[in-house]
């Protein structure tokens, strides 16, 4: 049974930065192993293989996002290098909403 594609919401987080989210393009956690990633690449690429969707949307969406995910996840030191990119910005992140956050207790009280 093949699965389905699912549409995934990147516009806040690191869908702020001008970086893909290969974890989130390919549809596994940031914990996958090399083994999970490559399962679901060979997947999706059956799924938007031009033989079976006949599509240059698809073609287009396997060449622009999911073949540049599996070549920087399925090599050891490029998804190593890419994680602590994306700890950087998960750092970045972290950093702007504790700023923006103010607590109750400290607004003033109508």
């Amino acid at each position: 049974m093949a699965t389905r594609l699912r549409p995934y919401r990147i516009d806040r987080g690191i869908g702020q930065y001008e970086v893909d989210d290969y974890y989130a393009v390919l549809g596994v956690p940031v914990s996958s192993n090399p083994i999970l990633i490559r399962n679901r690449y060979l997947s999706l690429a059956k799924q938007l293989h031009p033989d079976i969707t006949q599509t240059h949307k698809a073609n287009e969406y396997l060449a622009k996002l999911v073949n540049p995910a599996y070549e920087v996840l399925q090599q050891e030191r490029e998804r190593s290098e890419y994680l602590d990119l994306l700890r950087l910005l998960a750092k970045r992140l972290l950093k702007q909403s504790l700023k923006d956050f103010t607590p109750r207790s400290n607004q003033p009280r109508n």
